[in-house]
């Protein structure tokens, strides 16, 4: 069987690296990410659209996609010093009654709960917050043992005191911790591109640290990022926070691997320019200074 490609629009890899087919072992036998898409909206209670959210996700960068994307935190590129392939998209199959029911969009982690799949009391939520679910789903939720950390208790402790707490929790007899990021966690000012979008979540911002953080300290064995619907989008914000966390992930991963070879070790308050200082010639004379704010540089 070939390479099935993107089930909506052109096949294009993810910002231009390698493709591979999941048929075909050979193809990424080296890899260590391999990048999945599954265009599936058809469990969606309220906005649909999130069909088109791999396309989006793959395709949303001001950049050439040339397969490299050094990150200026972090001093890493997740595409180039990871082996990165991009299998295309997943078959997905809209219209079946048992995924539009059964397995709607806010029933998996239930289902591999009840499966035994995953353990209740190693399920972390966070940014969790609103008028939903219902009383008798969080009775369940507390039956389980699972821990939700709502956006109340948030603002209150601090997200970095939850954190820190929950990965505690997520790391005690567990070899290996799946990260799931539903993009509306985020305010939906920051997000607005998604199908359930509730005010007063966290910012690009805060959830782009808690993902370097999560990547760099935890046992991440695979990530997804779900819940973009590009119809809603407004000026690709959303697809453009997702593709940067998927980035951030990639980069954080790259660098802590990098740690652990090197026995170095990743310092958050090293400027940016620190360990790359070039010396003055001799007999240059500095006339002016020059304060740039903005994300760019100087052309």
């Amino acid at each position: 069987m070939t390479r099935y490609g993107a089930q909506f629009g052109p096949d294009f890899t993810f910002l231009g690296v390698p493709e591979c087919d999941l048929d075909d072992e050979s193809s990424y036998a080296d890899a260590d990410v391999v990048i999945l898409g599954a265009p599936f909206d058809g469990g969606t209670s309220y906005r649909a659209g999130a069909r088109f959210g791999p396309q989006a996700i793959r395709m949303t960068d001001y950049l050439p996609h040339d397969g490299s994307r050094p990150s200026l935190a972090l001093r890493a590129d997740g595409l180039a010093d990871l082996k990165v392939y991009d299998a295309g998209d997943v078959e997905m199959y809209s219209g079946d009654i048992e995924f539009g029911s059964l397995w709607g969009h806010g029933q998996p982690m239930r289902r591999l709960i009840e499966s035994g799949a995953v353990r209740g009391d190693r399920f972390l939520q966070v940014g969790l917050r609103g008028y939903w679910p219902p009383p008798e789903t969080l009775d369940w939720m507390a039956a389980q043992n699972m821990r939700s950390y709502e956006m109340t208790e948030i603002v209150q402790r601090g997200l970095r005191e939850c954190l820190t707490e929950a990965f505690i929790i997520a790391t005690d007899d567990c070899d290996g911790v799946f990260l799931s990021v539903d993009i509306d966690v985020c305010d939906p000012g920051h997000a607005p591109g998604t199908g359930t979008p509730e005010p007063g979540g966290l910012s690009a911002r805060e959830l782009l640290d808690a993902v370097r953080r999560i990547c760099l300290e935890l046992p991440v064995v695979g990530i997804d990022v779900v819940e973009v619907s590009p119809p809603y989008d407004q000026a690709d914000i959303t697809a453009a926070l997702a593709n940067r966390v998927v980035l951030e992930a990639l980069c954080a991963i790259a660098r802590k691997r990098r740690d652990a070879r090197d026995d170095t070790h990743w310092d958050p308050l090293l400027p940016l320019l620190s360990d790359r200082a070039a010396s003055i010639p001799e007999g240059t004379v500095q006339r002016h200074h020059h304060t740039h704010l903005g994300h760019d540089q100087e052309k």
